[in-house]
């Protein structure tokens, strides 16, 4: 039992009031004499009995009547609070992302999650909450009502740490009042919470399909031949029940092409329960295609679509200023797709060198100020640029170019051979190039080298004991060792076709099939804009303005955050469509998996926000007693008045 106003129980000493008045109260009886007094005797004797149980009587009778008026006005009451003043802080966590498009047992679990939302929050409640992507901070319960039923889906995902960390921000850092946590999720990742959560109360509220049964286009590509031309090759997963073949459609833009059915087989475990099939589409007679695969499934829907396009790629141009063979390159920047310019260091047109996207310094035995000071200017104007020393070179002139490019030096000639033993797959050179990490790789070698001095740069490719062959810098790369075949065998290397195939077009990078979202992508434009001019990406619905870096003839489009919705948007200066790029959800939550709980001390698990709610009810409940204290004395006072009036 609690009180509103505990400081007035210190009324209950008023009780020592009676008690002093009955126990220490003194009476002083006058004796009468009589002749004869037995029958007086025996009267007294009985009298004093009667006043002494009257006097008993009405002392305990008053004394709980005082106590429980005391107790009226401190006003007890019962509750599951311990502290009924403290304020309760609470915070919602509503997950909106895909996997929550599951069928529960009256519709979606989101939809669900949110009816239920809605009718059980009272005025009475206060609350902050967020979802994976978007907050909403003092909301009143029409703000949140409101609020609530705009919520849709999201291919944002929150981790357990961001969501604890979202939390805190908004319970604040203060320790005063109760803090709760509530998560409604379909718990589709595992649930890292710490093992002590003590000054955060926890409750989940765990919601769950009907089956995990779901169908979808994970991925697909290109295929380029000369004797099958184009090809589209697509794969399709399904996950659940068993299912021999489902169909898939081809559209262009909204124009059904194609349609035919995927066989489905086992593609792992049989306790996964995951089949898979894989579907080519003849292309060749479209130079440029702007489409979308499609599937119906009662699963998911995010994934049943997969949006995509190509169309005519960039002209890289590539300049290599050279003092020393460099035939081994042509192969490589003589194809479709590249502009080779070559120029020789003893007559170099300058003019050329601003309108290149990359630019190959191939074994200058000195670098002229003329030339360092063009190169400088372009790569601070975003230009890519690959140096590679010779044997015998002016390092003075060398390193003050890589110093103002704040990329080391190159300090001393090894005159060693070492074998290149060590490549950084994770490197964006690398990109796709490799289906895993290959360690008995024919790996090149080198008569000798100069040893790098600076931590600027990152190690792309390295020597078996640790020197760096290859050095990579935003735009630049710097090879160590001289790659005519003097020197080196890296120029009949495998190695070399992605390493410096990769370099070109990563300076002038062309949209991919379609790009993932959520994720940082990037792609350039052979356009030139004047100063003031924009592009933006835009379809019926959006229309947004990406970051963009100008170059002398390209522009580099970067997204981030937008578009945040699938499909096909156009790029656009002005009012003219210059290229298309297709963006697709992540098909990480098609697989409905079932995480454990965690084993967590306070932590509890509602099957529903009713179930949910009702125990914040009851947690929140008052029961007052005041009025009872009042009834019980009022009649201690009615008893009172009887035995003064009725016992003598």
């Amino acid at each position: 039992m609690q009180f509103t106003y505990p400081t007035l129980l210190y009324g209950l000493f008023l009780l020592l009031i009676p008690i002093i008045i009955h126990l220490f109260q003194l009476r002083r009886f006058q004796r009468v004499k009589f002749t004869n007094v037995a029958f007086l005797k025996r009267a007294k004797l009985q009298t004093r009995k009667s006043s002494e149980l009257k006097r008993w009587l009405t002392l305990i009778t008053r004394m709980l009547a005082l106590a429980c008026m005391v107790l009226a006005f401190a006003q007890p009451y019962s509750t599951q609070k311990t502290d009924r003043s403290e304020r309760e802080n609470t915070v919602i966590y509503l997950d909106n992302s895909f996997s929550m498009q599951a069928k529960g047992e009256a519709g979606s679990l989101l939809e669900r999650g949110i009816q239920d939302l809605y009718e059980s929050v009272s005025q009475a409640d206060d609350f902050q909450w967020f979802t994976n992507s978007d907050t909403y901070t003092n909301a009143s319960v029409d703000d949140f009502r409101r609020q609530v039923l705009q919520v849709t889906y999201s291919s944002a995902q929150m981790s357990t740490e961001q969501m604890l960390l979202k939390a805190n921000q908004l319970l604040g850092s203060t320790a005063a009042g109760n803090k709760r946590l509530i998560m409604i999720t379909d718990l589709h990742q595992p649930l890292d919470l710490p093992e002590s959560m003590r000054d955060i109360q926890l409750d989940l509220v765990r919601l769950s399909p009907v089956n995990r049964n779901n169908t979808s286009i994970d991925t697909a590509y290109l295929m380029r031949s000369e004797g099958e031309g184009t090809r589209l090759r697509a794969k399709v997963s399904h996950r659940g029940s068993e299912l021999s073949e489902i169909p898939i459609s081809l559209f262009k833009a909204d124009t059904l092409i194609a349609k035919t059915a995927v066989s489905l087989s086992d593609s792992g475990p049989v306790s996964t329960g995951v089949q898979s099939g894989w579907i080519n589409f003849d292309l060749e007679q479209y130079p440029s295609f702007i489409g979308r695969l499609e599937i119906n499934d009662g699963g998911l829907n995010y994934d049943n679509s997969l949006f995509f396009n190509w169309g005519a790629q960039n002209e890289v141009s590539v300049m290599i200023i050279e003092e020393s063979n460099t035939d081994y390159l042509l192969p490589l920047y003589q194809q479709q797709g590249f502009q080779l310019n070559r120029q020789p260091a003893d007559n170099i047109n300058f003019n050329d060198i601003s309108s290149q996207d990359f630019i190959v310094l191939h074994e200058l035995e000195q670098i002229p100020m003329s030339l360092r000071n063009s190169l400088i200017a372009y790569y601070q104007n975003g230009g890519h640029l690959f140096v590679i020393p010779p044997e015998l070179m002016d390092r003075d002139q060398y390193n003050q170019l890589l110093s103002a490019l704040n990329a080391g030096i190159l300090s001393s000639w090894i005159p060693a051979e070492r074998n290149i033993a060590s490549i950084n797959f994770d490197h964006p050179l690398f990109s796709g190039v490799f289906e895993r990490e290959v360690s008995n790789f024919q790996y090149p070698t080198v008569s000798g080298y100069h040893r790098y001095k600076g931590s600027n740069m990152s190690t792309v490719i390295s020597y078996e004991n640790g020197d760096d062959f290859l050095l990579a810098k935003e735009r630049l790369y710097v090879s160590t060792a001289p790659l005519s075949a003097d020197w080196s065998t890296f120029q009949f290397s495998p190695l070399i076709v992605p390493t410096l195939f990769n370099m070109a077009q990563l300076s002038l990078p062309n949209p991919e099939l379609y790009f993932e979202i959520g994720r940082t992508n990037s792609f350039a434009l052979d356009i030139s804009l004047s100063q003031d001019e924009i592009l933006s990406l835009q379809d019926s619905l959006v229309n947004f303005i990406p970051l963009q870096q100008a170059k002398a003839n390209s522009v580099v489009l970067t997204t981030t955050d937008q578009p945040s919705r699938a499909g096909t948007y156009g790029v656009y200066q002005n009012d003219e469509r210059l290229k298309s790029v297709s963006y697709d959800y992540n098909r990480n939550e098609s697989l409905l998996t079932n995480a454990q709980l965690p084993e967590i001390e306070g932590l509890n698990v509602f099957d529903s926000v009713p179930e949910l709610w009702q125990e914040i009810n009851e947690r929140n409940q008052v029961t007052g007693y005041w009025k009872w204290f009042v009834i019980f004395a009022v009649v201690l006072l009615l008893i009172e008045m009887c035995i003064l009036r009725f016992i003598k």
